[in-house]
């Protein structure tokens, strides 16, 4: 963050914090809220669980802005990614081995909108993210109910061929060629959906 007035804007904006002005949090919010629960629901969590993690991360923001704060390059921001990347990590070890998402979740039109999505689009994009969010909804409900399932396994659960393998009594390797399988099957749902 080299632009002195991004500099100077970033200070006024912690400074505002630190005084608990409301309106502050309040932009703070609505431009960093999606991005951490859209990497949460990138890492796999259900939506309640991603709002949980974005609230813990304002409220740890909160605490941490109650003493002095030096920020390395990236600023503010990137420190509320990183705080967001350790809830998100702690997370998911409390839950080893648990599910984190339903079949249900694919459908949720909300949940490719989390991925996909961006505030800041103007109208062009906010169509073609409708266009991607369509598009992926159709490739994944082409796919089977277990191949469904081993996707988000694999993709959104981020379990490795092997834990899945495992809970399945097969092989790594059986589990590596039947999740290669289905990826270029899914490629394939997506092309068309596509209209490439």
């Amino acid at each position: 963050m080299t632009d002195p007035t991004a500099v100077f804007e970033e200070k006024k904006l912690i400074e505002d914090l630190q005084k608990s002005d409301p309106k502050a949090w309040e932009r703070l919010w609505n431009e960093e809220a999606w991005r951490i629960i859209a990497l949460a629901r990138r890492r796999g969590l259900d939506k309640s669980s991603a709002r949980d993690i974005c609230m813990e991360v304002f409220e740890k923001l909160a605490s941490r802005l109650q003493s002095p704060l030096s920020l390395e390059e990236g600023g503010l921001r990137l420190y509320i990614r990183k705080i967001a990347k350790y809830e998100i990590v702690k997370y998911l070890r409390e839950r080893k081995g648990k599910v984190l998402l339903s079949t249900d979740d694919l459908a949720d039109d909300s949940f490719l909108m989390d991925i996909i999505a961006s505030p800041e689009a103007g109208p062009d994009e906010k169509f073609v993210q409708e266009e991607r969010r369509i598009a992926i909804k159709e490739a994944i409900e082409k796919l089977n109910p277990q191949e469904q399932r081993l996707i988000m396994r694999y993709y959104l659960e981020n379990q490795t061929a092997s834990e899945i393998a495992q809970s399945l009594g097969l092989s790594a390797n059986a589990a590596r060629i039947w999740l290669h399988r289905i990826r270029k099957k899914l490629e394939t749902n997506l092309a068309e959906a596509l209209g490439k």
